[in-house]
Parts: structure tokens; sequence; C-alpha cells
């Protein structure tokens, strides 16, 4: 019974796993729907008019600008730290990580470090 908990389990996570990247890259084509759908919702503004006038530079311009604030915002998240500190909460959740923690813990007591 234990043995099928843990396939059950395992192929939760891994389900979860795929579903979550495929979930990011969906955000990606969500942004550019979102975008288009705003700039058309714009009447009689000569920006649109611009834009759909000359889409061959525009939209490039505009994946390139979206590409460039998201690699800030990576760079931003990677700098701040709060991703690391994410990972070290959810790893503490984690059972097996806690145990390993307690016997490295034991280890440093019997060499006295």
């Amino acid at each position: 019974m234990k043995n099928t908990k843990g396939k059950i389990l395992s192929s939760y996570a891994r389900l979860k796993t795929h579903a979550d990247r495929a979930r990011m890259y969906v955000t990606y084509i969500q942004f550019i729907m979102l975008g288009y759908i705003a700039v058309k919702s714009l009447h009689k503004c000569t920006f649109r008019d611009f834009m759909f006038e000359y889409w061959y530079l525009t939209f490039p311009v505009m994946i390139l600008l979206f590409l460039f604030i998201c690699i800030l915002l990576g760079y931003w998240d990677h700098k701040s730290g709060i991703r690391e500190k994410e990972n070290e909460t959810v790893s503490m959740q984690n059972p097996a990580v806690r145990q390993m923690l307690k016997d490295l813990d034991e280890i440093k007591k019997k060499l006295n470090i």
C-alpha cells in the first residue's frame, strides 16, 4: 500500500512539474495576446495606426522590450535573493531535507565541529 502511495505521489509531482513549466510558456503567449488586444482596443489613436502600419518593425521591438524587461526582473530577483530564500523555505518543508540536516547536525556533534 505504501509503495503504491509513493508511486502516485511521484507521478503527481512529475505531472505538476510539467504543468508548471507549460504554464510558464503559456504566460508568454498570454502577454502577447494581451498586448495585441490592448493595442486593438485603442480607437482613433495615431500610435495604434503607426503600430499596425509598420507591424514588422513595432512588434519585434515590443517583443524585445518584453524580453529585456523580463531579464531585468530576473536579474533583480537573482540579486535580491528572493528565489534562494523561497527555495530554502520550500526545502525546509521537505521531510527528506529535514532528516538530512538532522543527520548532519549529529555528525557535527560526533566530530565536535
